[in-house]
Order: structure tokens, then sequence, then C-alpha cells
């Protein structure tokens, strides 16, 4: 789902909200609320909270909104230092690979296979590199080596190789998957050592026979996002590495454009979207267009209830920004008020709440 990585200021603090004053930047990522109460909130795991499919920021249309309301536990201040084309692709791509890559450094120059080179693998490989693996990047498109062993490869496989699969066996302690499609389980597999383990963050389809995995203990396992004390540490070790993704700039308006990019594989590696509206006084907030170019009348996004115990939102409302002051990035401004529902018309977000 494109949208959820957000970069905006705080144009105004609600009484709730103690960490962030009116003028900060800050990033928003993929999760933009939890319950608070389950089990995993409570053990600080929010990214694994009960809830979770009900807590995305980009809900109903996430950045590409006039306004996105997120709870403010999940917005994060960013240093001037941090170029916001930069910060946005960090606050999901990045922490979707720094969580697994720093839980599983446990000892230095383990073997690593990236599996891909894209949008995700490319930050991969740089946080690997900068971690003390020994770095292979995994791929099926012989021209992206030279650009793997810039980001910090140390070897480069190809994936459709037979003979290279086969010199690579029991090669890597650990894979890390951050491809999709049409991916050789099997010979993968024979890359890891005993007791070896590939760790997904994509969603492939996942087809394979269990004798390897049983024969050899094997492990394969998920990976989802990271929590919020794992965010900051992702954002500090990035800029300590200067550890930058590679993007494309393209206006709001050129989104479905963006969007056919990303889907047909040319996108050099992460498409980043920069508010091209027109001055505040004269804009009407109207929504870039979707990929069918239709625009609901009205959608409903459900916040928590009002039972619920009163959390931080903050508002983002994108203001103009031309492609030449990219270094500038959207407003935002936090509600403090218990909110009841989010109705989305035409491009304007109307925030029903309940005063406090």
């Amino acid at each position: 789902m494109p949208g959820h990585e957000i970069v905006g200021y705080v144009s105004a603090v609600g009484r709730a909200v103690s960490d962030l004053k009116e003028g900060d930047r800050v990033g928003i990522g993929w999760q933009g609320s939890s319950c608070g109460q389950c089990e995993w909130c409570l053990q600080g795991e929010e990214q694994l909270c009960l809830d979770i499919a009900n807590s995305g920021a980009w809900t109903p249309y996430g950045g590409f909104s006039s306004s996105v309301v997120v709870d403010g536990r999940f917005v994060y201040p960013l240093p001037d230092t941090l170029h916001p084309e930069v910060a946005a692709v960090l606050m999901c791509a990045g922490i979707t690979t720094y969580h697994p890559l720093r839980l599983y450094a446990t000892k230095p120059a383990q073997k690593i296979g990236i599996v891909g080179v894209g949008g995700l693998g490319h930050l991969a490989i740089q946080f690997a590199h900068a971690l003390d693996y020994d770095v292979t990047a995994v791929s099926s498109s012989p021209e992206k080596e030279e650009q793997a062993i810039a980001f910090g490869a140390d070897h480069f496989l190809v994936s459709t190789d037979e003979k290279s699969l086969q010199q690579a066996e029991f090669n890597f302690d650990l894979l890390l998957c951050t491809a999709h499609g049409n991916i050789d389980w099997k010979g993968l597999l024979s890359t890891l050592k005993k007791n070896g383990r590939m760790i997904l963050v994509g969603f492939p389809d996942l087809v394979l026979n269990s004798t390897d995995l049983v024969a050899h203990q094997l492990s394969i396992t998920g990976s989802f996002i990271g929590n919020r004390e794992t965010m900051r540490e992702m954002l500090s070790f990035a800029q300590e590495h200067d550890i930058t993704p590679k993007v494309e700039l393209m206006p709001m308006t050129k989104v479905n454009e963006a969007i056919r990019r990303v889907r047909e594989n040319k996108a050099r590696y992460r498409i980043v979207l920069f508010n091209d509206n027109r001055d505040p006084e004269e804009q009407t907030h109207q929504v870039p267009p979707l990929v069918n170019d239709t625009t609901p009348s009205e959608t409903t996004c459900p916040l928590p209830d009002s039972a619920a115990p009163p959390v931080r939102y903050l508002m983002v409302q994108p203001d103009r920004l031309r492609r030449d002051a990219f270094r500038g990035v959207p407003p935002t401004t936090v509600m403090d008020h218990r909110v009841e529902r989010l109705t989305h018309t035409h491009g304007h977000i109307i925030l029903h709440r309940h005063l406090t």
C-alpha cells in the first residue's frame, strides 16, 4: 500500500502532547496507532498489536490525502540534517530491513544473503554492511551487480544461475528475503548452513518441500516493521552510517505514473512523491488521482472508539511544495481530542471528535 511513508511539520500542538512542539519536523511510518492494551502493546512490541489491521497510517489514503490523522506516539521528530526524501523512505523500508538485521546480528562477520535488490533490498544491503555482516546480494537481475556492490555488498549471486547456487550450498548463516514473485525456494534454502534461518520481510507466495527444512534444521520466520524504540534507533543508526535510499522524485499529480513504474519494476529504487499543489489560499485540498483515477465520494476511517483511552493524534495537512524547494515539507497539526471517526469527502478530511 503506497502512501505510508510521510514527512511533515507540526503546526499546532494539543494539550495532551508533551513531546512535540509547533515547528517540529516529523516522520510517520506504516503504523499510525495501536490498541495500547493487548499483551504485545504492554510489552512495547506495538507492531504486533492484536488490532494491527486497523492501525495503519495509510487509512484511508495515507500520504495521498490532504490530511492524515495518526496517534502522536507513532510520530518521530527528525533532525534538520536528515533530508525529507531520505527520512520518508526510512520510515517504512528502513525499519522493515533494520529490525531483523539488528535482531540477528549476534556475532561478527555472519554470512548473509540479501534476496532482492529493490526498494527494500538496497537498504538491507547498506544496513547489513554497517552491521558487520559478510553480505551477498542475491538477485535475478545480473545488471544490478554493480549497484549492489556500491551499496555495500561483498559478493553478488545470480539467483537464476543453477551453477552459482550449487557453489553457494551451505554458505549462509542467514537469508533476508525482500523479493516477491517467482522465487526458487529450494535453491535458496540449499544455500543456508545447517541451523540456518530465512527471514521474510515481504509477502511472497511460499511453496517448498519440507524435507530439507527438517533434515537441515532450517527456520523460516517473518519480520514485521519494528517497535517505536527500534524506529528511533534505526533513524540514528542510518544517520551515523550515512545509509541513504536511492530515490526518484516525482510530483504528487503524477502518482499514477509513479505506481506504474513500481509495477513495471522500473523504480530505482524508491519513488518519493512531493506535493505540487497550488498556494494554500487557492487550493481545494483535492486528493491526487488514485490508480484508477477515481475518488470515492465518501470514505469513513474507523479509529479507536470513545471507550478507548484518550490518545494523541496528528492531522497532516500538506501545503504547497515546489520541486526546487523539496528541503521543506508539508505542515501537520496535532489534535488532543478523542477521535470518533474520520470522514474523507472529495479530498477533504473531516475530523469528528468529542472535546475533552
